[in-house]
């Protein structure tokens, strides 16, 4: 299947291998009229105009080879065939005018397929190839992130994305698979799917598996100090509103993730209030409830021109769309994360501050492989741990020199680790580092006669973490390990 840039731009051109008992020309004209004006007898309204205007037109036959048996039974022959039957085998391509069905990927393959398969005047068919003009390009875009925006997203960099389908891919009870995607997500993944073939068996329900799977994430993200929490919908104003319903409040019952199925928009707009959508702030909100409307259902309950009169031309056009859920704004590419961070759950707490040192060291590696991979440097470094009572403390520091190498920045953690242990000393679970303020460091004006200080890092700094980069990238992350991270 192709988009031809080149091809005519009002309709689908569809290429068949047949084979037929009849001519090559009639089984054709019949796939034409089947699947698009043509009925079995004549009908009112079925005029000339019509037929014209919404007519499938055979454009190609080439005629191949024939057979004196069917490749599939169920074929007719004509009645005037009173002979050997001889079965016609042809390449046959047909125009479907686009205006038939738009640009609708399922109305598409109701028409070049459909009924096409059981039709007597055939022993076989295959659909082969379709030209499709550029509306269906428009329609469907593609990707909406591509590779950057999906590691924007995922918030990784500097590394290939990791992720695993569930296996098997059926089977498993719901009680199973919490504990493989525990596992999974407690390893460090990026993502975790299930297979294509898993939709909603009775053993183990969609809707039930969602809400397991989400306390298992929920448990991760306990231990990790990371959550997510996941809106879809048909436009950003209704993914934004899912989002804050699938954020697990106390009472609510939501599990991190809530999807606005496609035609299901207005009932999910008719639970909100008004104050609850963007763009309504504390003033819009008391103004509204002035005239009486505090829900969506209140605006929904009025026509135009009723609306008109409460709030305003210009703002009833605007309001009636946001309460049906309609949105034409973009969802955009983020921005440059404001921050790179790597944590670490430990499976036994740790007491040994040579241990945890070990552990900095490569949380600071992994996050500055990350932040060079972005082409970035960073002016303060942030470490944080949590004790074993679950107390989580942190230290930042702000240098003036922004720093991207694996020594530079560990000096820094290094020291702020230290300072953290000496004010209080007790067994770790979690050790993090994250690393912020991307910008450039602020001017100094130099002194002519005094002496500056050393810098934190130098250009050999910088070369040789580029080195250790591109040996990790050809022959896997532990060709080169931390100096004094300890083997355990």
């Amino acid at each position: 299947m192709s988009s031809q840039p080149n091809a005519s731009q009002d309709r689908v051109l569809a290429t068949y291998l047949i084979e037929t008992p009849h001519s090559l020309e009639h089984a054709a004209a019949v796939i034409a009229g089947e699947q698009s004006s043509g009925t079995f007898v004549s009908v009112p309204g079925e005029t000339s105009e019509l037929k014209e205007r919404f007519g499938a037109q055979v454009v190609r036959i080439d005629a191949l080879d024939s057979v004196s048996a069917p490749s599939l039974p169920g074929s007719k022959a004509p009645r005037s065939n009173a002979g050997r039957i001889v079965y016609q085998r042809g390449r046959i391509v047909i125009a479907f005018p686009l205006h038939n069905f738009g640009p609708s990927l399922p109305s598409l393959l109701g028409t070049v397929a459909g009924n096409l398969y059981e039709l007597q005047e055939l022993s076989g068919i295959r659909l082969e190839d379709l030209e499709l003009p550029q509306a269906f390009a428009q329609r469907y875009p593609g990707p909406g992130f591509g590779i950057d925006g999906t590691r924007k997203l995922a918030q990784v960099s500097g590394r290939p994305l990791i992720g695993t389908i569930v296996k098997p891919s059926i089977g498993l009870s719901t009680e199973a698979l919490c504990k493989l995607v525990r596992d999974l997500a407690s390893a460090g993944l990026d993502f975790i799917k299930d297979d294509e073939l898993q939709a909603d068996p009775p053993y183990a329900p969609l809707a039930q598996r969602i809400a397991a799977v989400m306390r298992e994430i929920e448990r991760v993200a306990d231990a990790t100090g990371m959550t997510v929490s996941i809106g879809g919908g048909t436009s950003k104003l209704v993914a934004k509103l899912a989002v804050e319903r699938a954020k697990p409040k106390p009472g609510t019952g939501a599990n991190g993730v809530h999807i606005v199925a496609p035609g299901a928009e207005l009932e999910f707009m008719r639970q909100l209030a008004l104050a609850d959508i963007p763009g309504i702030g504390p003033k819009t909100t008391m103004r509204l409830a002035d005239t009486g409307l505090r829900t969506v259902e209140d605006v929904l309950a009025l026509d135009a021109a009723a609306l008109s009169r409460m709030v305003g031309e210009r703002d009833a056009a605007w309001l009636a769309e946001r309460v049906r859920g309609v949105d034409e704004g973009e969802v955009a590419d983020r921005d440059v994360a404001k921050s790179i961070s790597r944590d670490e759950t430990f499976d036994t707490d740790l007491h040994d501050d040579t241990l945890l040192e070990g552990e900095l060291a490569e949380l600071v590696g992994r996050a500055a492989a990350d932040l060079r991979g972005d082409e970035l440097s960073a002016r303060t470094v942030t470490v944080r741990i949590r004790d074993a009572d679950f107390t989580t403390r942190q230290a930042s520091r702000t240098v003036e020199q922004a720093l991207s190498s694996d020594r530079a920045l560990f000096a820094v953690a290094r020291q702020l680790l230290a300072k953290l242990r000496r004010a209080r000393r007790v067994p770790a679970r979690l050790l993090g580092v994250a690393l912020s303020n991307f910008t450039d460091p602020p001017p100094v004006q130099l002194a002519l006669f005094e002496k500056t200080a050393a810098p934190l890092e130098t250009a050999r700094d910088r070369e040789l973490s580029r080195a250790v980069d591109a040996v990790r990238a050809r022959f896997g992350r532990d060709a080169i390990a931390p100096g004094r991270k300890p083997r355990r």
